[in-house]
């Protein structure tokens, strides 16, 4: 098969960060008030093309490409800094005012391809069985645009810190007809997904956090019958990161982070008919 598509892309950011020293009257800054804005939106278009080979009748393996996606973007941003000084401050009131307007920036962002590896099992037509594998090679994604930017120096540190990771996405499905209805049965699912850090060892060496992915567990059950269907499914993931409001240039004022531990858990209900 052979598949074009289109991606479109919007993400935006208001941050207001107030910082205050708790050390009263020393002569230097009060508060600090950081307000920033940003907002990232684009459009792609890709291709897909894949086969899907019946090995058995219980057997079924399939492979996949995702071509590399190139976004087309444009990014807006801005911000101010506030700043309040102590009354015996060394510098004269009122502290300084910097404000940068909105500004603008088209780029483009290449994303990796992907390839994509499954088999699955039939089983008596009782169970089925499927493992699925994504192949991502994240050093290879790039920035450019069509002004004097090169990027060399974003692209070259993509190369460093990122790596080759493979996604795996397990899962089994359990079919119990009704012994005193035929047109009905009892589905029960089980899944597992693993999706390793992208971030390379030169990275992922400086912290444990880093090394950390997102792995989901998930479980569903639901009843099929002739006119409709009923499904229940929850889902768990767990992941971690970090999170850097700003950047400094001295190692004497190093930046703050806040590191996220995200435990998500969905639930979903779905309820269907079937029109002959």
């Amino acid at each position: 098969g052979l598949g074009l598509f289109y991606s479109g892309l919007r993400y935006s950011e208001d941050l207001s960060i107030l910082e205050q020293d708790l050390r009263p009257n020393r002569g230097d800054m009060k508060t600090l008030d950081y307000q920033f804005k940003f907002s990232d939106k684009g459009r792609a278009v890709g291709a897909r093309f894949g086969l899907l080979v019946k090995v058995t009748e219980q057997m079924r393996v399939s492979a996949s490409v995702h071509t590399p996606r190139t976004f087309s973007l444009t990014s807006e941003y801005g911000y101010s800094v506030g700043i309040t000084a102590d009354p015996n401050a060394i510098f004269s009131p009122p502290a300084p005012q910097y404000n940068d307007p909105l500004n603008s920036y088209k780029y483009k962002v290449t994303t990796p391809a992907r390839y994509n590896m499954g088999v699955g099992f039939v089983i008596s037509k009782i169970m089925l069985l499927n493992a699925e594998f994504d192949f991502y090679n994240y050093a290879s994604a790039r920035l450019s645009a069509d002004d004097v930017i090169s990027f060399n120096k974003e692209n070259s540190a993509i190369r460093r810190s990122y790596r080759n990771v493979t996604n795996v996405r397990l899962g089994a499905e359990f079919n119990f007809p009704n012994p005193d209805n035929k047109e009905q049965a009892y589905r029960v699912r089980m899944g597992f997904s693993s999706q390793p850090s992208a971030f390379g060892t030169r990275v992922a060496g400086l912290d444990p956090i880093l090394k950390k992915g997102n792995n989901t567990l998930a479980c569903g059950f639901g009843f099929r019958d002739k006119d409709y269907y009923m499904d229940f499914s929850l889902s768990h993931s767990m992941t971690s990161g970090y999170y850097s409001p700003y950047v400094t240039t001295s190692p004497r004022f190093p930046a703050s982070s806040i590191t996220n531990r995200r435990n998500r858990t969905i639930i979903s209900f779905t309820l269907g008919l079937n029109l002959n």
